[in-house]
């Protein structure tokens, strides 16, 4: 309610209160077509920091994969710029999901990420100490096919509000598919995969998903 406006991005470009392209806030490794576009976490105990999260998109088989990028506001003349901490691979190929939410103690953050071509999530905490490229790793729900780079590495993941539970669809060609997780904000640990019942199935006709407040 009471925020200030102090940059966006696109996952391309990343643009000041001004409207600005930053210094160096071009040449971002994010996707227009990606469908979790790119996430902002401020860091933790620290309010000059945050982190810039892309995806790459099924178009480009994904070869970018998942990236963060640090931005410090305290830099050009207090507008904000990305640090020489730029495109940083956390691992490729990735899939089009993307999404986060605060950890149990309400400080934390946890970035939720899917590999591709199998049914492993990588969730990632940022925390005081920054980005922990160490994930907690869950193998869990059906395996996200890549067809040619157009099939279940496309679409979107949820989390809801509370952080307790993750919807994940999977477009696949030949049938979609959204599944339901458990989403344990203590430990970053996805389980208990149910499929969702009375959802149409056929080509890419499950994109993605949305919890209520």
């Amino acid at each position: 309610r009471y925020g200030r406006f102090l940059f966006y991005t696109n996952g391309l470009q990343v643009y000041d209160r001004n409207f600005a392209v930053m210094p160096n806030g071009n040449g971002l490794l994010g996707n227009k077509s990606t469908t979790d576009g790119p996430i902002i976490i401020p860091k933790p105990g620290d309010s000059n920091i945050y982190y810039i999260f892309t995806a790459d998109c099924a178009e480009t088989y994904f070869v970018n994969g998942y990236r963060y990028s640090v931005l410090d506001m305290r830099l050009n003349g207090g507008l904000g710029d990305l640090t020489s901490e730029k495109n940083i691979l956390i691992y490729t190929p990735s899939t089009e999901k993307l999404t986060a939410v605060k950890h149990s103690n309400g400080i934390d953050y946890w970035v939720v990420t899917k590999e591709l071509n199998n049914n492993r999530f990588n969730v990632y905490k940022i925390d005081c100490n920054g980005f922990n490229s160490t994930p907690v790793v869950s193998n869990t729900g059906a395996v996200h096919l890549d067809d040619f780079g157009h099939s279940g590495g496309r679409g979107g993941m949820r989390l809801s509000p509370n952080g307790k539970k993750l919807a994940v669809a999977i477009p696949n060609f030949d049938q979609g598919l959204i599944q339901l997780f458990d989403f344990n904000t203590s430990t970053g640990i996805i389980s208990n995969p149910i499929d969702v019942e009375g959802v149409s199935t056929g080509t890419h006709n499950i994109y993605t998903g949305e919890f209520s407040a």
